[in-house]
This record gives C-alpha cells, structure tokens and sequence, in this order.
C-alpha cells in the first residue's frame, strides 16, 4: 500500500472512531431513565386516592417501625415528635394531630403546614446526624374560598428514591413528587 493511502486510510480510521466515541459518549451522557422522567411520568398517570388515616400523625407513629420516637406535650395543646440520631442530639419537630412523616433508611421526611392554610413545606431529615438537608414548598393551591372555613390535610410516602405528597385541601387536590436526595420538585399535578 503507497503511504499516502496509508495515511488516508489511518485519517479516516481516527476520523471515523472519534466520530463513534463521541456519539458514544454523548449516548452515555444522556441518562437512559431519569429520576425526573419518571416522577413526570407518574404524576400525569396517578390517579387520585385518598385515605383519611394516612392523614393522621398516630399513624405515622404506628408505621414508624424502626425509629424510635416519642411525643412530648408541651405547654398548651402543641406537640413535639422527637427522634434520636445516631450522632447524639435527638431531632425534635413541631407537629398537630394531622402532622405526617415517612422514613426510607437514611432520611425522615415530614410535611410542615397549617390546618387552615393552602401550601407548606416538606423537610428532609438525615437520621444519622439529625440536621436537615432540605426543605420543599408543596401544595400552593389557592382558589376564590373563604379562609374562614378552610381545612387542609396532607399524607406522604417514599419510594424508589421519591417522595410524593398528596393534599386535600378546601382549595384543591394534589400532588407533588420530590427527588428524595435533593429535594428538588420533580413533579407536581392538580387533580379536577
């Protein structure tokens, strides 16, 4: 083979390969199921369901198996939940009878929200340190109501690296999906 075409053939070689590893590394890039596509997916396919009794901060405690937890009354009718870490300061948050939480096994999540107010906040607490590690704004549906009357309930639940709230409140229905790492609002969904 003359050199020339040697040359001509090892540039289009290089050529050709560079061409397949940066499709290849544009293909690795691209993430093949994303947490986001997922909580996206979900949410526009979930169907409502509501159950009162997730909705309660009892029985949060009941199916808070491998925490150990205990309540404390302060003065009044406020509540505290407080909850041991592994790094020595228990946690402690301030709840009412319709607070509600879940846990998967590094973190406890809680919603934080008013009984007679639209939206609130889910907190991401790490189990082994007892710091937060975020805090999400959820359910900000607000329609023409009369506040005076106004009744908001929440129910959560973790799973597959997500945390989903769902609120029925005099306002509206929803549900927001939350990537349980970061606490980013992957997704969110009025239901009519």
């Amino acid at each position: 083979m003359p050199r020339s075409s040697a040359l001509l053939s090892a540039s289009c070689f290089l050529s050709v390969f560079a061409s397949l590893v940066a499709i290849d590394r544009a293909w690795c890039d691209e993430p093949k199921s994303s947490i986001a596509a997922d909580a996206g997916n979900r949410a526009r396919e979930m169907r409502w369901f509501w159950y009162e009794e997730e909705t309660e901060l009892t029985n949060c405690l009941k199916k808070c198996e491998r925490i150990e937890w205990r309540v404390e009354h302060a003065p009044a009718r406020d509540i505290s939940v407080v909850i041991p870490t592994k790094g020595g300061k228990p946690y402690s948050f301030a709840a009412h009878w319709n607070t509600v939480f879940c846990h998967d096994e590094a973190r406890l999540y809680y919603v934080k929200f008013s009984q007679i107010m639209p939206g609130g906040n889910v907190i991401c607490v790490n189990l082994a340190t007892g710091k937060e590690e975020w805090k999400c704004e959820v359910g900000r549906i607000v329609n023409e109501i009369n506040f005076t009357s106004y009744a908001s309930r929440r129910f959560i639940y973790s799973q597959d690296g997500m945390v989903f709230v769902m609120g029925n409140e005099t306002g509206g229905r929803f549900l927001n999906i939350i990537d349980a790492s970061t606490g980013k609002l992957l997704a969110e969904r009025e239901f009519k």
